[in-house]
């Protein structure tokens, strides 16, 4: 592989004959980072996760069946198309919550490689805190500069615990016609409302969180979804 960025690189894997993944079948971003010279081997999924972790994106199965990489930038969530569900009647329904607070997603000590060399960030406030919670990435960037940034980028983003939705699931068969439709349509990337009461009592807890797993559970008189959120 050339010198080029993350979204050339994975077009480059999926054009490769071993490979040769369907032209209207996949959907690629420009990619911020900018990733080395390589020599492309092993197994196609793993390489192409690398390259996603390389430029801190997402890559996925769309719901029709394109694959789909998005660059840091475009998978920025945005309340663009909001979706709003609820347990007092204001949104769409759901069965169940799974609500998180803890250190699962904690990283303020990242450390990040390529052939290029080694970033490493740390966020000291975190760390004195919640205690030293490290991460070590392998990437394929090309440069220091990147290196650093992605290090800073991690450290930023991952510092403090936070009170999060973990999921939501549902069941379709319970809904209308509109909201069954709205629930099906929806994508990893999008943004959604959560609002939920505990036990019924006080004011609903509100939380905006990025779709990150749709999960569809069918069984012969029930089909029910689970929706993975992150915050």
């Amino acid at each position: 592989a050339s010198t080029q960025d993350s979204g050339a690189r994975v077009s480059a894997v999926l054009d490769m004959p071993s490979v040769d993944w369907p032209a209207d079948r996949r959907n690629i971003s420009e990619g911020e980072s900018i990733l080395g010279t390589d020599t492309i081997e092993g197994n196609a999924l793993d390489y192409l996760h690398t390259v996603e972790a390389s430029e801190q994106g997402q890559l996925f199965m769309s719901r029709m069946g394109v694959l789909t990489f998005l660059s840091r930038l475009d998978a920025t969530p945005t309340t663009d198309s909001l979706i709003t569900f609820a347990d007092d009647g204001t949104g769409i329904p759901f069965t169940g919550v799974a609500v998180n607070y803890g250190t699962e997603l904690l990283v303020n000590s990242a450390v990040v490689t390529s052939a290029a060399g080694t970033g490493i960030a740390n966020n000291q406030r975190s760390r004195t805190a919640y205690g030293v919670s490290a991460e070590s990435i392998d990437t394929l960037v090309n440069s220091q500069a990147q290196l650093d940034n992605l290090a800073d980028f991690i450290v930023s983003k991952f510092a403090d615990p936070e009170y999060r939705f973990d999921a939501i699931s549902m069941n379709l068969d319970t809904m209308g016609v509109g909201n069954k439709a709205t629930v099906l349509a929806m994508e990893i990337g999008d943004v959604i409302l959560i609002k939920f009461t505990p036990n019924d009592i006080g004011t609903p807890i509100e939380q905006y969180g990025q779709v990150i797993r749709i999960d569809n559970v069918v069984e012969e008189t029930r089909h029910d979804v689970v929706i993975g959120v992150a915050a």
